[in-house]
């Protein structure tokens, strides 16, 4: 078991903290009845590096909407709607409007899913944390009307999707069979409720949390409060469909085509490493704290009495 970060804080874990990259985290032991404990522990799951450097269990992609998508944007470079574009095979994810014009014609948003077997049967998760390396911004902040934050959501995925091989951050690849978009979760076989994942309870739960991004978090990791969302995945890991990453805080009042209300998509693009990046370092972190109760035999429950 290991910690995410340098001085990184266990989110409700009585302010324990790590140190370095290198040190394992030592579990804690409480006693809670007769020849049983409760082991904490902290798990980290980082592509090619955590829990070690063979776990390969994280996808990522951008959906970027199709200019075609949205009534009256017309644009011969955008892929048609029979499937739209696929953004899944690059070294960077991203969230804003690739236009810098407030208009509804390259909105972009993040989905990211971590493999989470590890955490151990019967666990009870207390604590998750997401956390993404702040690369870079793009179209920040121009005009200067633009704000100079932009607050992200997180919100557990309901459907499943497919990362895609897709290359092209602009405008997408034309999407594969199976591969995921911003009309489909698996293109020809599963679409989703609404396009954009505006389908409600059938495509997203409400955000669980929310970071601020802006210049001053370049060269930094952000973090979002993912504890619920995975505590329901360590219960049914049959239904972890991964994390969305957005503005859009699924309010109904939001819309993902035209002119966006005030405090939907707007023109700031925060783009942060995918778990395809080059520096290994910088990949999405899932850090994930439980307690895990343990059964001890006689000889080994006298250690403890």
């Amino acid at each position: 078991m290991v910690q995410p970060s340098a001085g990184y804080n266990a989110p409700g874990f009585f302010g324990a903290s790590f140190v370095n990259d290198q040190t394992n985290f030592i579990s804690g032991l409480a006693i809670v009845g007769a020849n049983r404990i409760q082991r904490l522990g902290a798990t980290t799951f980082q592509e090619g590096r955590f829990p070690d450097s063979s776990y390969a269990g994280t996808a990522d992609t951008i959906i970027l909407m199709p200019r075609s998508a949205a009534p009256g944007v017309g644009g011969a470079n955008y892929f048609p709607l029979s499937w739209g574009s696929n953004v899944g095979w690059l070294e960077e994810v991203e969230d804003g409007d690739g236009q810098n014009d407030f208009n509804a014609d390259n909105f972009r948003l993040m989905l990211l899913r971590f493999e989470v077997a590890a955490i151990s049967p019967g666990a009870t998760v207390f604590g998750a944390q997401l956390q993404l390396y702040h690369t870079r911004n793009r179209n920040w902040p121009t005009p200067l009307t633009s704000p100079t934050v932009s607050r992200l959501y997180a919100a557990k995925l309901n459907r499943a999707w497919t990362e895609g091989r897709g290359t092209d951050s602009e405008n997408g690849t034309y999407a594969n069979y199976g591969e995921a978009t911003w009309l489909w979760a698996k293109a020809g076989i599963s679409p989703w409720a609404s396009w954009g994942l505006r389908g409600g309870a059938f495509d997203c739960d409400m955000p669980e949390s929310f970071a601020d991004v802006s210049s001053a978090t370049i060269g930094r990791f952000v973090s979002w409060d993912a504890s619920r969302m995975v505590a329901d995945w360590a219960r049914s890991p049959n239904e972890n469909y991964g994390i969305k990453i957005s503005q859009d805080d699924q309010n109904t009042t939001h819309y993902p085509w035209g002119t966006p209300p005030a405090g939907s998509w707007t023109p700031p693009v925060a783009t942060f490493a995918s778990c395809n990046h080059g520096t290994v370092a910088w990949r999405p972190i899932l850090a994930v704290y439980a307690v895990v109760p343990t059964v001890l035999a006689a000889k080994h429950w006298e250690l403890y009495r």
